[in-house]
């Protein structure tokens, strides 16, 4: 959708080709950061939009780092009214880990919440 709102158009056997690719945790910010970059290349460098796609996820490195990213998906998890608005996958893998603490968060995570409230 990012794409083509910048009428860089993918079709459906491309999404197919380039999904293993894909991060797993890809924030929003960062899909739309992609997105620009994939617009550019396909008009400065005159590429596929499925070529540039793939250009742009050779070697990419998500600008969160994956630690910050698992303990957002805890904290969602955990503080959500209603799980039923949090997808399965991320209440599967809160569930399957080892979680410690009065709030079923790590207790150095409590620390940091608390750190950060402060401020």
């Amino acid at each position: 959708m990012l794409c083509q709102k910048r009428a860089v158009l993918l079709q459906d056997t491309d999404f197919a080709a380039i999904q293993p690719q894909i991060p797993l945790l890809l924030t929003p910010g960062a899909a739309e950061t992609l997105a620009v970059k994939i617009y550019r290349q396909v008009r400065t460098e005159q590429t596929t939009p499925l070529d540039a796609v793939r250009a742009c996820l050779t070697d990419y490195q998500n600008p969160v780092p994956l630690e910050t990213l698992e303990f957002q998906i805890r904290l969602a998890v955990t503080e959500a009214s209603d799980l039923e608005f949090v997808p399965q996958s991320f209440r599967t893998r809160v569930a399957s880990r080892k979680m410690v603490g009065a709030e079923g968060i790590e207790p150095s995570t409590c620390r940091l919440r608390a750190e950060c409230s402060a401020s």
